[in-house]
């Protein structure tokens, strides 16, 4: 790991990463991701203990990159914008834009045909309410948080907005992942997909 991973990495677990803990990784997100919901908190299982990690505004939006239509498929998560911060203090959610730029959402609509239709899959038939574009910075290294026990987002299915809890099965459970500044969480791993009926663990 380079210094600033291993200095995180050992002041959130009391302890020097060993080889088998430096995540190198190739991450390439799609160009587009298709939104599932502000992202209201994580539950994240650290030190023998699960930790809720919630998120004031801005809040960060949880996306998916492809659609499955079962569970013998494999999806991916991605969670993007929001202000945040993992360091000595553990997580904290600080003051911030939250990185996420508005788009013109009927013309984004009408160039991005497969992502609306993703969307609807998911939500019920209806159309999507928002367009947005990040900035990501994939790094070479990651610095491994927790295993991500639960993920909590604004569904919308078609009859209304509600907070949404999906807990991943012991065997189906991602890892969660920082960046060296501890400004960006990634998901890692896990044995899920997303179909239309949401995140499902994987048979």
């Amino acid at each position: 790991m380079t210094s600033s991973a291993s200095s995180l990495y050992r002041t959130l677990h009391g302890t020097a990463p060993s080889q088998a803990l430096a995540r190198r990784v190739s991450l390439s997100p799609p160009a587009k991701l298709t939104g599932m919901g502000k992202l209201q908190w994580l539950e994240v299982a650290r030190g023998g203990r699960v930790e809720q990690w919630r998120f004031d505004e801005p809040q960060p939006r949880l996306c998916f990159g492809a659609i499955t239509d079962t569970s013998r498929g494999r999806s991916s998560l991605w969670i993007l914008g929001g202000s945040y911060r993992v360091d000595a203090r553990g997580f904290r959610c600080t003051r911030g834009r939250g990185h996420l730029e508005r788009l013109d959402l009927a013309r984004t609509a009408a160039s991005s045909a497969a992502i609306v239709g993703r969307y609807q899959r998911t939500h019920g038939s209806r159309s999507p309410v928002e367009a947005l574009r990040a900035s990501l910075v994939i790094p070479d290294e990651l610095v491994p948080l927790g295993d991500l026990y639960a993920v909590t987002y604004d569904a919308d299915k078609g009859d209304g907005t509600y907070p949404y809890r999906h807990p991943f099965e012991l065997t189906a459970r991602p890892l969660l992942c920082c960046d060296a500044s501890g400004s960006q969480l990634f998901v890692i791993g896990g044995a899920y997909t997303v179909t239309p009926h949401g995140i499902e663990d994987a048979e």
